[in-house]
């Protein structure tokens, strides 16, 4: 395995505007580690602690208590294949979800609604509008209580890709 392999290329993104409205999930100052193919963040705070950002479920958690300690703990248990979604990935290559310049692994329902970690809930989609079409549905929902019931319906311009 290479980490490259499923992690995105963070040059020519502007990761000031992608994340701004990410905020309650996000240390006041951290540093932009890692970025896994479905958009989720691993991320540096001020006390050298790495956070891993799961957009998909707007959860964040510590899972080391350094980088170094980080590189360990990824060849430990089913640690990379979370943190980097590295099966996920791979079914979705299989069934030829190819992703272009700019683009990661986006779900048509977010797991926070139910969706799964499977290839058919994915489909390729501008980094862009990954974070937007998350952050929307997470603002939402944010401050329900677990099991809330809730009712979600999309205008028909929402999850088409900015100009």
């Amino acid at each position: 395995m290479h980490i490259t392999n499923y992690l995105i290329n963070q040059n020519n993104h502007n990761w000031d505007n992608l994340l701004r409205e990410w905020g309650y999930l996000l240390p006041n100052l951290f540093s932009l580690w890692l970025v896994n193919l479905l958009g989720d963040l691993i991320i540096v705070n001020t006390d050298d602690e790495v956070l891993f950002i799961d957009v998909g479920n707007g959860t964040s958690e510590v899972i080391a208590k350094s980088r170094e300690e980080f590189m360990q703990l990824l060849n430990i248990d089913d640690n990379a294949n979370h943190w980097l979604a590295i099966p996920l990935v791979e079914s979705c290559k299989v069934r030829g979800l190819i992703l272009s310049e700019g683009e990661c692994y986006g779900f048509k329902m977010p797991p926070i609604l139910g969706g799964g970690y499977e290839p058919e809930n994915i489909v390729p989609r501008k980094l862009a509008s990954n974070y937007q079409f998350l952050i929307h549905i997470h603002n939402q929902i944010k401050d329900l209580p677990d099991g809330a019931k809730i009712k979600i319906s999309f205008s028909d311009d929402e999850g088409q890709e900015p100009e």
